[in-house]
């Protein structure tokens, strides 16, 4: 089996990444990869390729090292502490989103700390829900107690400096209230603070769209799903809701995901390129496919900042846009190819985020339904092309399973068993009914009251038979609590993950039936 080029440079990439990731000594893992790497460039009786894969390499190290240095611990002014034990009182400007939960938000505080610190500082703000709305952008004050980002050392916890280090921050405050003032406070602008953000207009779209699903929702519940599934506000959702999700093993629908934006893009495609094609003066001039795909991608990139940029949907944008750009050169674009350069490119920009859940989970599905599965012959009966559907459906939420399953042991602990069937009707019922009918009905709704309000109507009971569905399948499917996987475990996982691929696609079935076995 001959793995394309570009997700090789995309293993390689990441492999430097793993070679550099020293946050106490960033320079000296450098120096070790780049020995390393140069070495490999060097040594006999390699080829081409290999010498090319370890300059790539070479780089992924070198960037990691540049990331982890950027983030080191900033030089404070005299005034300031970080010990937990004195209140500090904070201003700077809200940069991102602003991530709201059930009882607590959360935000990227850019910060000078005062005269004599050394440049802008990033704090990663956790407060609760009282006090004013807050938009990025802002310029606000908050006061809290500092402190170095800090976990707990027992196996499987979680690593704080990490986590603050993938979300651009030095720094953390827990917002709170000191002699009768507010925690949190609004500022008015000023002229040497910058207070435009490209994620205000969308912070505020999704605003009126979650205002809108929840006036119209029949219960909480409903409301909440909704609201997480179409616009990502997962605001409303209650925590025993949320781990009924997780139970059930269908948690990543409540998260806006890669299928969520393909669906959107997809779906606007197809409507421009039909439309188009029916005026005949249009389809003349501009090929309809050229035109879709230059409708379907704002809508895709707009999609992806309203729900708030996450890592799944941001990869799934890069996906995309580089299908569609294959459609509009009248080329075809393999999925293998576009997951390798939106590896590169997420990795590049953030290599930091190799190590976050949501992007090892994110790949390691997508990369397997897309080498597993492939494309398969499609039935000339209708019977027969509703029966592949749902034999693909099968199979796709049983390879899912298993090949997130190690990833959710390391990350969580857990493995949930009931996703290989609840997937089967979560998926087609989030994908086909919510998300799609639910945005139609926000559209129609800003020009149509009525008509609107009856698509968000159908999309919010859709979500209600969702909880339902989740609630009976977390109630009898078991959740298996395992402890984190060492890395020899992980690597006897990737080789049966190899060889079942290699199995899948009709290559080395002997020598996978061996390799397994060896695992």
């Amino acid at each position: 089996m001959r793995i394309p080029r570009l997700p090789m440079w995309a293993l390689a990439f990441a492999a430097g990444v793993l070679l550099a990731d020293d946050p106490h000594d960033p320079g000296r893992a450098a120096a070790l990869a780049a020995s390393a790497a140069v070495w490999a460039a060097c040594a006999d009786g390699l080829g081409p390729r290999l010498r090319l894969l370890a300059v790539v390499a070479l780089v992924g190290a070198l960037r990691t090292s540049l990331a982890w240095l950027d983030l080191r611990p900033p030089v404070l002014p005299p005034a300031f502490s970080v010990d937990d034990r004195t209140p500090e009182s904070v201003t700077g400007v809200i940069t991102g989103t602003v991530e709201h939960g059930p009882e607590r938000r959360s935000f990227l505080l850019s910060s000078r700390l005062g005269a004599g610190g050394s440049g802008r500082v990033g704090i990663w703000v956790v407060a609760d829900r009282t006090g004013p709305m807050l938009w990025p952008g802002d310029r606000v004050r908050v006061r809290g107690r500092l402190r170095r980002p800090r976990g707990y050392r027992v196996p499987g916890a979680l690593d704080r400096a990490r986590l603050a280090a993938l979300r651009g921050a030095q720094l953390e405050l827990q917002a709170e209230r000191i002699e009768r003032i507010g925690p949190l406070e609004r500022l008015g602008p000023d002229e040497p603070e910058p207070t435009w953000n490209p994620w205000r207009f969308p912070a505020r779209l999704q605003a009126w769209a979650s205002a809108r699903l929840a006036a119209r929702a029949p219960d909480p519940a409903a409301g909440a799903t909704a609201r997480a599934m179409i616009i990502g506000d997962r605001g409303g959702l209650d925590p025993d809701l949320a781990q009924r999700f997780r139970d059930a093993g269908v948690a990543h629908v409540l998260a806006v995901s890669g299928l969520h934006l393909a669906v959107v893009a997809l779906l606007v495609f197809a409507a421009v390129r039909r439309g188009w094609a029916a005026v005949p003066a249009l389809a003349a001039r501009v090929e309809p496919a050229l035109a879709a795909a230059v409708a379907a991608a704002p809508a895709a990139v707009g999609f992806t900042m309203i729900t708030g940029a996450r890592t799944s949907t941001v990869r799934a944008l890069v996906v995309v846009l580089i299908v569609l750009g294959g459609l509009a050169c009248t080329r075809r674009a393999r999925i293998v190819d576009a997951l390798g350069a939106a590896a590169l490119i997420l990795l590049w920009f953030q290599p930091l985020s190799l190590f976050d859940p949501g992007f090892q989970l994110s790949f390691a599905a997508t990369a397997t339904l897309a080498l597993a599965l492939g494309a398969r012959p499609r039935p000339l009966t209708r019977a027969g092309r509703a029966l592949g559907r749902l034999r693909q459906l099968a199979a796709a939420s049983l390879w899912s399973a298993l090949a997130t399953a190690p990833l959710t042991a390391l990350s969580f602990g857990a493995v949930a068993t009931g996703g290989v069937v609840a997937n089967l009707v979560a998926v087609p019922l989030t994908e086909l009914v919510i998300v799609p009918i639910g945005l139609a009905g926000l559209c129609l709704s800003a020009l149509w009251e009525y008509g609107g309000g009856l698509a968000l109507d159908l999309a919010l009971t859709a979500a209600g038979w969702m909880v339902a569905i989740t609630e009976a399948v977390a109630a009898r499917a078991p959740v298996l609590a395992v402890p984190p996987p060492t890395g020899v475990d992980l690597a006897g996982c990737a080789l049966i993950w190899v060889a079942a691929v290699a199995a899948a696609r009709g290559l080395w079935r002997r020598r996978a039936a061996a390799v397994v076995a060896a695992a």
